[in-house]
């Protein structure tokens, strides 16, 4: 994989993780629905959708490269690259990469 994929791609699962841990905590430590700051939940919601997609569009890049033979994507490093399944499972988010 190139390195800058490589990198966008960390930094793209480090922001959904970031996003999924405050919501869990926010929506957690909030006692009753009218405690929740909605503008605040639904801008990172909207976050989350442009993350997710960003990462779908990066992984779907790799699978076409290998496909097509251009090297972007190194066999070894799959099961690293490709952990955003498992990774939205433990968020709770089942359903986001399919």
């Amino acid at each position: 994989m190139q390195p800058a994929v490589k990198k966008r791609l960390q930094a793209l699962m480090a922001e959904l993780g970031a996003i999924v841990l405050w919501n869990r905590t926010y929506l957690d430590s909030t006692e009753r629905p009218d405690e929740i700051d909605r503008a605040a939940y639904a801008a990172r919601q909207e976050r989350l959708q442009v993350v997710a997609n960003e990462i779908r569009d990066i992984e779907a890049s790799i699978h076409k490269a290998d496909r097509d033979n251009q090297g972007l994507w190194e066999p070894r490093a799959a099961s690293a690259t490709f952990g955003s399944d498992a990774l939205a499972r433990w968020c709770g988010l089942p359903g986001l990469w399919n």
